[in-house]
């Protein structure tokens, strides 16, 4: 049995509860004081850190590991202290997820005491967790519809390979798609060529081929993007990674989208254009079903 946390309300997310506070060097994971966290703090001020947000299925955190493996080699690209040993995560896990499923947050903010200071030796991480509210059943049955955004990403910048806290431009891409009605922004790079969501990666299916788009297009290997391409790696799906505008996928018979949070979620829609005859589609709904066997419920 899992423990029973009692959740607090947070104005913005509804019931949370922070699970565990650390104190992060290059050498150990040490728990530390709660809400340790300081006003000065660099993640805090100038958004310098990262994030991973992940679910549990009957108390297992998914594909924890690869979350844990990019937040790693993310700390290194950008020099904040974070030891290779992460065990004291999953056992901190372990420990307090309740039987429902929840969502996991981890947050490795910068320290330090503000612009010029000298750079503390340590970061701060937390992890926090929160009910997990799926999304509405008909946006699986009946697909999602997407909205271009005006605004292009950079095609060079390296910070959109990462999940920094200044998470700004996804923000305001989700905010003018909601603003269209549409459930997911669509963004490209300012080489004209498709990126990804806001929150998310993006596929096509081609004459049975799935494409997305290249990391090279300047866009997060998103975990469940790469659970994607592993499945159809050993399900013989064809598949591709490549660089695509809109005339390369004008005339795909699907779309979907994926992130840890709604796994795949067929796509209606890009802009009032339907694609295909029936969504979700054959090789959406395959990909799906392995998805939840094989991914969330093994």
């Amino acid at each position: 049995m899992g423990a029973s946390p009692e959740f607090q309300e947070d104005p913005l997310r509804g019931r949370v509860q922070t699970v565990r506070w650390f104190r992060a060097t290059p050498e150990a994971l040490q728990p530390s004081e709660p809400d340790l966290l300081k006003v000065t703090d660099r993640g805090y001020q100038y958004g310098e850190g990262l994030f991973e947000t992940l679910r549990t299925c009957s108390r297992r955190p998914v594909l924890l590991d690869a979350h844990l493996r990019r937040l790693s080699e993310s700390a290194r690209f950008l020099g904040i202290p974070l030891p290779s040993d992460l065990s004291a995560i999953p056992e901190a896990l372990e420990q307090m997820l309740p039987d429902e499923d929840i969502t996991i947050k981890i947050i490795l903010s910068r320290g330090g005491a503000g612009r010029y200071a000298e750079l503390d030796s340590h970061s701060l991480l937390s992890l926090q967790i929160f009910p997990y509210r799926p999304p509405e059943d008909e946006h699986y049955r009946e697909g999602v519809t997407l909205h271009t955004v005006a605004a292009h990403r950079s095609a060079t910048s390296p910070l959109h390979r990462h999940k920094t806290l200044n998470y700004l431009d996804s923000i305001m891409a989700r905010r003018e798609a909601r603003s269209h009605d549409a459930y997911e922004a669509l963004i490209i790079n300012t080489d004209d060529f498709i990126a990804e969501c806001s929150m998310s990666n993006i596929f096509f299916v081609l004459d049975g081929v799935v494409l997305t788009p290249t990391v090279e297009s300047n866009v997060l290997r998103g975990i469940t993007r790469d659970a994607i391409l592993r499945l159809c790696r050993e399900n013989d799906i064809p598949h591709d990674e490549r660089l695509m505008n809109f005339a390369d996928i004008l005339f795909a018979q699907e779309v979907f989208i994926t992130n840890s949070l709604i796994g795949v979620m067929p796509v209606r829609e890009i802009d009032g254009k339907a694609f295909g005859n029936e969504c979700p589609g054959p090789v959406t709904t395959r990909l799906s079903v392995l998805y939840n066997e094989k991914i969330l419920a093994r």
